[in-house]
């Protein structure tokens, strides 16, 4: 057994150890499926109103912009397959539609597991690491209510994270066939939604890379980049973007000032000063008003900090207070929800020890080789494509100051590359457990992991059931 691996584990026989296993993954993924299932059966509203360009699509409108209608200047892959799938099938009606759009996002984020699951299983990091990190995954709340809801972003995590997975897969073991897989997904995630584009921008860093520094097969990765770059063009001219008013009608932030201390408010305000927005986490006034508000006053304070706004939303489905049917004001909710933030603490510090780790092995192979590492792509591809979507929240915020801008969806696209990043991590803690016999600690581990994960499940079915009781449901 791997030496990461920790004492406790060692101390059951195969058969048990495996068994465990077997039953673990049974109901990760039983639940992971029910829950997104339920949800996209009692769901009628999305974060924003993407129905709205299927039934334009339906009606024979085309080149569709935001003159048409708000979430018109998105590509339009997912809305086309939704519409052949209605006319397909003979779904008529609102709610008929919206349910089978979402249960088509219900298959998107499970095979968004499944992907996710090989990509892990594929770092070696040991059983348990994959498996609490895989349960982390699959249970995560934000992600199982973006796979319930009628919009293009599982369609954009789906592709982009098999995008991902097959990049790594060529850097790693140098088969076209790979680039083949990496490259249509990558082109399928482009067609649909923008927030692909920090991986595309990754998967081009790192083939040009290896094109410049590895002489050998300089030519093919040259080769490889320029289909890329292609790929890429002809995927954003057929996918009917519209940068246009995109930048005329959502760019908030666009020629008004943002200062290091001095608070400058653009819309509603979510971000008002570097200080303010970018150096602060509000862990504090997180547990206070552990619930967002959608007004115009900038109250809770945590609505003006990009982190600790990630932060809520990634482990709490009702935290956003969006959209209406799903606003409540329980106070079941509010504590589940502070005590999921509080849990919730420790599995990011251990994130951010796997982020540290691959930062340690980069910097020593610059260190050791040179540029000449810069080649090795698969050794720090994941490591580029979370500081990838890190910038481009960053910049999204900058540009769009409202506080709705601060979706960790739009940095789901590159969910396998964060699991990999908290794999590492879970690697660590429990091979620094497990080198020092400390038994306790690797119990407390996993039941504090595992007690997350039963945590995540209640915050969903919470919502479910709130749902249920919903007059747009009745």
């Amino acid at each position: 057994m791997k030496d990461s691996e920790p004492v406790a584990a060692r101390q059951l026989s195969k058969s048990d150890y495996n068994r465990y296993y077997v039953i673990g993954y049974f109901l990760v993924i039983l639940v992971a499926v029910f829950q997104r299932g339920s949800l996209a059966l009692v769901n009628r509203e999305a974060n924003d109103n993407h129905y709205e360009v299927m039934q334009l699509l339906s009606e024979g409108f085309r080149s569709l912009n935001m003159e048409n209608c708000r979430e018109c200047f998105h590509p339009k892959l997912y809305y086309v397959v939704c519409v052949t799938i209605f006319k397909t099938i003979g779904v008529s009606g609102a709610n008929a539609q919206i349910v089978t759009a979402q249960l088509l996002n219900c298959v998107a984020g499970v095979m968004t597991l499944a992907v996710v699951w090989l990509g892990l299983r594929e770092q070696r990091a040991g059983k348990l690491s994959l498996f609490l990190t895989f349960a982390w995954v699959a249970l995560n709340p934000r992600f199982i209510g973006i796979n319930g809801q009628a919009s293009n972003d599982s369609f954009a995590i789906l592709f982009a994270t098999i995008a991902i997975f097959f990049t790594w897969r060529l850097l790693r073991y140098d088969r076209s066939t790979d680039f083949l897989f990496a490259q249509l997904a990558l082109s399928c995630a482009i067609l649909s939604k923008g927030t692909s584009w920090p991986a595309a921008i990754a998967i081009i860093i790192v083939l040009i890379a290896r094109s410049i520094f590895r002489p050998s097969c300089r030519g093919r990765y040259a080769i490889y980049t320029m289909i890329c770059l292609g790929v890429c063009a002809i995927s954003v001219k057929y996918g009917d973007y519209d940068f246009k008013s995109y930048d005329t009608y959502a760019n908030l932030g666009k020629g008004k000032p943002l200062g290091l201390f001095e608070r400058t408010v653009v819309g509603r305000p979510g971000v008002i000063s570097i200080a303010d927005s970018y150096l602060t986490f509000r862990f504090i006034d997180l547990l206070k008003n552990p619930m967002n508000t959608r007004g115009q006053e900038l109250k809770p304070m945590h609505r003006s900090s990009v982190w600790t706004q990630l932060y809520g939303r990634l482990h709490c489905v009702q935290f956003d207070y969006h959209p209406s049917s799903w606003r409540t004001q329980s106070e079941v909710v509010k504590n589940l929800n502070r005590v999921i933030f509080v849990i919730a603490i420790g599995w990011m510090v251990v994130a951010f020890l796997g982020v540290a780790k691959r930062l340690l092995v980069l910097a020593k192979g610059l260190r050791n080789r040179g540029t000449h590492y810069l080649a090795s792509g698969d050794k720090y591809f994941h490591l580029l494509v979370v500081a990838g979507y890190t910038a481009f929240i960053v910049y999204f915020t900058y540009s769009y100051r409202d506080f709705a801008a601060m979706k960790t969806i739009y940095m789901f696209p590159g969910l396998l590359s964060f699991a990999v990043m908290l794999q590492e991590g879970v690697r660590l803690v429990l091979r620094a457990l497990g080198r020092h016999e400390n038994r306790i600690g690797v119990v407390a581990f996993i039941s504090a992991s595992l007690f997350l994960c039963v945590l995540y499940t209640l915050n969903v079915e919470l919502l479910i059931e709130h749902l249920e009781r919903s007059p747009l449901h009745i």
